[in-house]
């Protein structure tokens, strides 16, 4: 069950959780390539309901299904630790088990949370997890779901997304908010990863669903960086605001959920697969920032 760039042109791909931040990119760029692409938000088709989910997939006629769903608030998974087991690992499974009834493709989405931070390195695909909060788990459990239940389907671990448009501020958006509000703003330093923009790991996809790809693939963008550099960057780039980034602990910050500090993506098999490097997470923030400039005023 492979597909050629011809297949695309010609597919109906069925988009699940198009309302949020990567689901919105990914169904725009699929809609530049596909023959007819469905965007179903979350109220649109409830990818809990496995009956009506198959159901649907047969009335669409779709051959693709990409699953963008999740409950990506790492604190919140973590005080409601039964609502992320239902959202980010057993519905992963039946909408791969009912993607493979339909006869379908599936891609899943999954995280750099899976790992625990410690190993000093960018992991491979091969790394060993050891998810360390109730949402990493539940990511790591949501992928073996997926290969059990369609074990050609498609895992796109991505890291740190930004940009686009998503139901809650996502980073970028919180950082030009703390700095028109003024004074220092506390960003960890203790944290290291991928920063990757929406748009990148929507043309990531495409590029992998165009060579057939299946398993495991880490979709990041290119570089590391702490998440207190990564702020810094975002007001440098901005040219506006004279507010200062405080480095702070992750253990001064009071959050439920532990994170890992050093969750960087190796992405060598990507562009192995496609013949193309991932992008600089720098060119792509200058890109969601110019978008911003474009749809708010001054910035």
């Amino acid at each position: 069950m492979t597909v050629t760039p011809a297949d695309l042109r010609h597919s109906r791909p069925v988009v699940l959780g198009a309302d949020g931040r990567a689901g919105a990119a990914i169904a725009e760029a699929l809609s530049a390539h596909a023959h007819q692409t469905v965007a179903a938000g979350r109220f649109e088709l409830d990818a809990t309901d496995y009956f009506r989910m198959c159901g649907e997939l047969e009335r669409l006629e779709a051959d693709l299904v990409i699953n963008a769903v999740g409950w990506a608030d790492v604190d919140a998974c973590e005080a409601d630790p039964a609502q992320s087991h239902l959202l980010n690992a057993v519905a992963a499974g039946k909408m791969a088990r009912a993607a493979r009834g339909a006869g379908a493709r599936f891609v899943h989405l999954s995280s750099d949370y899976v790992f625990d931070g410690a190993g000093g390195a960018p992991y491979a695909e091969s790394a060993v997890p050891n998810p360390l909060s109730v949402y990493g788990r539940n990511k790591r459990e949501g992928e073996l779901l997926v290969l059990e239940s369609h074990p050609e389907a498609l895992i796109l671990r991505t890291a740190w997304l930004f940009g686009g448009h998503g139901r809650r501020p996502g980073f970028v958006e919180k950082v030009l908010a703390a700095a028109l509000a003024g004074g220092s703003i506390p960003v960890v330093r203790d944290q290291v990863g991928c920063p990757t923009g929406v748009g990148d790991l929507a043309r990531g996809l495409v590029e992998l669903l165009a060579v057939g790809a299946t398993g495991l693939v880490h979709v990041a963008s290119a570089g590391g960086v702490s998440r207190a550099d990564f702020a810094r960057a975002i007001l440098d780039e901005t040219k506006r605001f004279d507010v200062q980034i405080e480095p702070v602990l992750s253990d001064s910050m009071g959050d439920r959920a532990r994170r890992p500090a050093d969750s960087r993506l190796d992405t060598s098999l990507f562009t192995r697969l496609t013949g193309a490097p991932s992008r600089p997470w720098r060119e792509g923030l200058r890109e969601v920032l110019a978008l911003h400039r474009q749809e708010s005023a001054g910035l």
